[in-house]
């Protein structure tokens, strides 16, 4: 189980980042003094000393607000009830806290501050996000960055974009979070130290991991380790990293990882997240050495999970457990998958429930927990889709559609075992007439592809060909024919220099198709890539390509290769023409069934239909990658988006 980074503190209101940092050590007697010389800033800072009584800090504070009022200073008095409020919610005391921010923001409108009224909805969604209430704190934090645009502050902007994204990816909307991080991203690009962005490229990493994208995920999380110094967050990060390896079988690295932080000085102030590294690193030691001697940290961390009251941890190491003993002592493993029933009922955790459910009837099949599971089921997927639809309701205020969800019954639970017998004599059958079929076929296939191959290579050679022949025939003359122009006298010297224009602009023109369709050095391929991409870059657009690095491009087919090239240069010339976008961002993965998934994501506001895909160049895109049996989806609902897959096996069908 990954543990969540909490970050959101980093991301409250400049207006008061620094209110909560100090830890001065006074003696007891000074502590509950209030000097009366103190100004309004030091009696705020002094409020959020946590080594004060509750009483004395919430004194230091009224105070400071009573100073500010007599002084008229609204933005020092507006800082003292920020900080009262954040009090409140410290202390528990909700109800205070809710009701104190309804008075800053009717304050806020009677000011018509609109930078207040900003800050005010920021604490609502803040204060509704710590108490796990995520669709008002989602309607909160939406209407604050309203504010923000209309004040064109791109700080606030970000930081409410970086709190829905972590809402969204808390109910499982990843695509859209990932949309708002990189929204959150291009407005604190210009800052490389920015604060922000250690949270932005966690939920990235966040979402990347969710959507299955592990290298990706891996790539954020380095790249958000480059900007933090906090020791809590570089162990939770590495943690992280060290699942994701795992979860990419390589479990050398993860072991690495997790050996080398699981006896860090912070860990003794978090021994929850101590106990979660513990659970880890067993687990992917056994995955790379089913012998090796895992019980005792198992044990450890079921202890520490107990005294802690962690029971999401508690449910994920008996997971481990039921894995570990599955094979070697089936009814042991029984055990640990009831343990997590229990564990999961009293702490209300469907999602956990049905999975224990589902080892359950794995082991012991029986009608009890089949019945439970199917219920159970249905539950989850009604909450989750109810859930998916309430966040896309709030955020784009669509018309109310509900998803129906089929029920399982019982009945069909008991047809299984029919069913099962009845597809093995299907898949007897079918399996003869499969096998005839391929021989049948198998020849035909191979003449088709092989001609379909030279058509592909016959393609590729008469681009080359087109584009010597433009560079050394068409575009040397039209340059002699420059020349010759400009030798010559004309009466009218306008005439003159709009045909010499024009005729540069025919030259540059045809260079640039001479280039698009030149030779490609498909053996040093990924230094022409980079060359190619960062052609791009400008002062506008910041190009950035990720994971090229990771592709093994030795391996990768000469034909597949040259399409990648065509298609990415069709992607970046398109977007030079028509997109108004800052940032571009290619990333390129290869998944464990030879696929390889390259995705485009600019932040562009122009919005394309079909017939602007088929006018602006897209539909070669589209053709190139038919070519090779890929697919390609293109996405303009926020900025504009490929996904790209292709075949990188040398068994790559031809179309």
């Amino acid at each position: 189980m990954k543990l969540p980074v909490i970050l959101k503190y980093l991301i409250v209101s400049f207006t008061f980042l620094f209110l909560f940092n100090c830890n001065k050590k006074n003696d007891e007697k000074s502590k509950n003094l209030i000097p009366n010389s103190s100004s309004i800033s030091t009696l705020i800072e002094e409020a959020g000393d946590n080594n004060l009584p509750e009483k004395s800090r919430i004194q230091r504070i009224e105070k400071a607000i009573l100073l500010a009022k007599e002084s008229n200073n609204d933005s020092l008095e507006f800082k003292a009830l920020e900080s009262k409020m954040y009090l409140f919610t410290e202390f528990g005391m909700d109800e205070s806290a809710l009701n104190l921010n309804r008075e800053i923001l009717k304050r806020s409108k009677d000011l018509k501050n609109n930078q207040y009224i900003a800050n005010s909805y920021f604490l609502f969604g803040n204060f509704y996000y710590e108490n796990y209430n995520t669709d008002s704190a989602y309607y909160y934090f939406n209407k604050s960055k309203d504010e923000f645009i209309k004040l064109k502050d791109k700080d606030g902007i970000a930081k409410n974009s970086i709190n829905l994204a972590m809402i969204l990816n808390d109910v499982a909307s990843y695509f859209e979070s990932e949309k708002l991080s990189l929204e959150a991203l291009s407005n604190v690009k210009d800052n490389p130290n920015h604060p922000f962005l250690t949270p932005i490229y966690n939920n990235l990493a966040v979402s990347s991991g969710s959507l299955l994208n592990y290298n990706e995920e891996l790539y954020w999380y380095d790249k958000a380790l480059e900007l933090t110094e906090d020791p809590y967050y570089i162990v939770s990060i590495k943690h992280n990293k060290g699942v994701a390896y795992t979860l990419l079988k390589d479990y050398d690295n993860a072991i690495n990882i997790l050996s080398g932080i699981q006896d860090d000085k912070i860990l003794k102030q978090y021994p929850n997240v101590k106990a979660r590294i513990l659970d880890n690193l067993s687990y992917a030691k056994w995955l790379k050495n089913s012998d090796a001697n895992v019980i005792q940290d198992y044990n450890e961390a079921i202890k520490i999970f107990i005294e802690t009251e962690d029971s999401f941890g508690l449910s994920t190491v008996y997971d481990h457990l039921f894995e570990y003993y599955k094979i070697i002592n089936p009814n042991k493993a029984l055990d640990y998958a009831y343990k997590k029933i229990e564990i999961t009922d009293k702490s209300n955790n469907t999602e956990g429930k049905v999975n224990a459910l589902k080892r359950v009837i794995v082991l012991k099949p029986n009608r009890k927990d089949i019945e439970s599971y199917i219920t159970l089921s249905d539950s989850l997927q009604h909450l989750n889709s109810n859930s998916i639809y309430q966040f896309a309701k709030l955020e784009y205020d669509v018309d109310a559609n509900r998803n129906k969800v089929q029920s399982l019954s019982l009945e069909n639970a008991n047809k299984e075992i029919d069913l099962q017998r009845a597809k093995i004599s299907i898949i007897i059958t079918v399996s003869i007439l499969v096998i005839a079929t391929i021989s049948f076929f198998s020849y035909t296939y191979y003449i088709r592809q092989k001609r379909k191959q030279e058509t592909l290579e016959t393609i590729y050679e008469t681009e080359v060909k087109f584009s010597q022949k433009l560079h050394d025939e068409l575009a040397n003359d039209l340059f002699s024919t420059i020349t010759l122009v400009d030798s010559i006298t004309f009466e009218d010297q306008e005439l003159k220099n709009k045909l010499i224009h024009n005729l540069d602009h025919i030259y540059s023109q045809t260079r640039n198709i001479s280039r698009e369709n030149n030779i490609i050095d498909t053996k040093n391929f990924k230094k022409e890539l980079d060359i190619m991409l960062g052609s791009f870059k400008s002062d506008q657009v910041n190009v950035l390509s990720k994971g090229i690095d990771s592709i093994n491009w030795d391996e990768i087919e000469n034909q597949v290769k040259i399409l990648i090239y065509r298609v990415l240069m069709e992607l970046m010339t398109n977007m030079k023409k028509h997109s108004d976008c800052s940032i571009v961002v290619i990333s390129f993965s290869e998944e464990s069934n030879n696929i390889l998934d390259i995705k485009y994501v600019d932040n562009g506001s122009i919005s394309l239909d079909e017939t602007k895909i088929n006018k602006n160049g897209l539909k070669n895109v589209e053709n190139r990658i038919f070519r090779l049996n890929g697919n390609i989806n293109f996405d303009s609902s926020r900025g504009f988006k490929a996904f790209i897959k292709i075949p990188t096996t040398k068994k790559t069908k031809l179309i």
